[in-house]
């Protein structure tokens, strides 16, 4: 179904860890590597195989998580995140929230916080919106759109995701998960 590149110890893996700036002067590598976690490398090729790997993370997700998404614009995360609300059971529509920055959904079991922090000029802004308590609530899992805007506020522990276009092939995206162990 998809194509699954597995390196699970990120310190002999670390060329895929150093921050990069896009066109957009916008973060689009991992804030700081975790040398405990593994680092898995995925290629999607559709929507719907971003949908199956989102529901297959959300599956190793327990309540307090923080999913930190990084990418350019149309690559891939709100996407996900529509795949993550499925696993939870979130059946109403799930678009980004760029516009009202949080949106709260009623999962099975817990509530999933999505937030896009595309317009925050950094983490004063969220921080002022109150964003801290999304960083630690033990009632859902809180994705993050952006993330690399507030990259210094997020939980060492956060699971980071990254989406890249793959050159010459459209409608594919490289999707790097930084802080899961095991398969997924």
């Amino acid at each position: 179904l998809y194509t699954l590149t597995r390196l699970i110890n990120t310190r002999q893996n670390s060329k895929f860890l150093p921050a990069r700036r896009n066109q957009y002067g916008r973060n689009d590598g991992p804030r700081c590597s975790d040398e405990r976690s593994g680092l898995m490398v995925v290629a999607c090729h559709s929507v719907d195989e971003t949908h199956i790997l989102a529901e297959k993370l959300a599956a190793h997700i327990s309540p307090g998580s923080v999913v930190a998404l990084i990418g350019d614009l149309g690559t891939g995360k709100t996407t996900f995140t529509q795949g993550f609300a499925k696993a939870l059971g979130i059946s109403e529509r799930v678009g980004s929230p760029t516009f009202k920055l949080v949106s709260e959904y009623d999962g099975v079991g817990y509530k999933l916080y999505h937030i896009d922090a595309y317009r925050l000029e950094g983490p004063d802004d969220f921080l002022n919106i109150g964003g801290e308590e999304y960083l630690v609530s033990d009632h859902g899992v809180t994705l993050i759109e952006w993330a690399d805007i507030i990259g210094e506020l997020l939980p060492e522990d956060t699971v980071r995701v990254r989406f890249s276009r793959v050159q010459d092939h459209p409608e594919s995206r490289r999707i790097e998960i930084i802080g899961i162990e095991g398969d997924i």
